[in-house]
């Protein structure tokens, strides 16, 4: 796949530099996939011949784990618990369940129309994210970028590298929590990979590690008083 470096994506109107909106586009359609274009069969057949331990590591958050802290306008995890006898099943005995939560309430990926470019309101690739857009529910008729999409595509299968920048903040003795707002930068990033020997490739899923769920679910006041400050 012939993409161009960072430094050498082509500028587009009134973005930033380093958009990479049009990049991905084929036969003039606009594309909803973003870097997810670099995971190709050759790709994720790479990657899985790295598997030496056949230990799986799930990056699921509990859904209530955020439930002890205040997050406001987001509703926390209403779990329901029903016998199949109350909604007319009679021939057994079980059960069924319900849940209602907001994604933002445990670990999510965030989709291309999550958040968009503020001064524009434009998501990934140049689409004006509604309401009434994102509420579709077929995926045939959705145009934007969303997860469903990468359902349809197959999921998410790739080669994960680990960043852990508190350890080496730790081990460096870099002033830094989670929620002071620091500002991990490019350089840093290829400093600790250096350190930690980690190289990167395309198709890569870039995990960093910040020791944020740590501090959520071990709160301190310090913390939390950080927390409150954030923007």
């Amino acid at each position: 796949m012939n993409v161009p470096t960072y430094d050498d994506l082509p500028p587009v109107d009134g973005m930033p530099r380093g958009c990479v909106w049009g990049v991905f586009d084929k036969d003039g359609k606009k594309d909803l996939f973003g870097t997810l274009n670099h995971l190709t069969t050759a790709t994720i057949k790479a990657a899985a011949a790295e598997v030496q331990d056949g230990v799986s590591i799930s990056l699921n958050w509990s859904l209530n784990a955020l439930e002890h802290i205040p997050l406001p306008g987001r509703r926390k995890l209403a779990h329901t618990v029903q016998p199949l006898r109350d909604i007319g099943v009679s021939g057994g005995i079980g059960w069924d369940d319900e849940l209602a939560f907001n994604t933002q309430s445990s670990s999510q990926w965030d989709s291309l129309v999550h958040w968009q470019h503020q001064a524009t309101g434009l998501a990934y690739n140049g689409f004006r994210p509604t309401p009434e857009e994102m509420s579709r529910t077929s995926t045939l008729e959705n145009t934007m970028p969303t997860l469903d999409h990468w359902q349809s595509r197959g999921g998410l299968v790739a080669r994960g590298v680990l960043i852990d920048f508190k350890s080496y903040a730790e081990e460096k003795g870099i002033d830094f929590h989670p929620f002071d707002g620091y500002r991990i930068s490019v350089e840093e990033i290829e400093q600790v990979a250096k350190h930690q020997s980690v190289e990167f490739r395309p198709g890569d899923v870039f995990l960093l590690r910040t020791g944020t769920t740590d501090a959520f679910v071990n709160p301190t006041p310090e913390g939390m008083a950080k927390l409150a400050q954030m923007k």
